[in-house]
């Protein structure tokens, strides 16, 4: 199982979200987050994630992935 925690860069460390997803595969896991960034950045108006981070089941980091910041 994977956790995926919603954060806006550089305060990685408090995460606006923190979800498990139900998907065993880390490429699901990463392409799901992808695809619902755009989502959990509405459901958070005031503090919208700009990237995320995937955990594994023992909390280790295995993937992160942040929006880029240039127009």
């Amino acid at each position: 199982m994977f956790s995926v925690k919603w954060v806006i860069h550089p305060n990685e460390g408090e995460p606006v979200e923190v979800e498990d997803s139900p998907f065993e595969d880390l490429n699901a896991v990463v392409s799901s987050a992808l695809h619902r960034i755009d989502v959990v950045r509405l459901r958070h108006p005031n503090t919208p994630p700009n990237g995320f981070i995937v955990l594994d089941r023992e909390g280790k980091e295995v993937h992160r992935w942040f929006r880029s910041i240039r127009p």
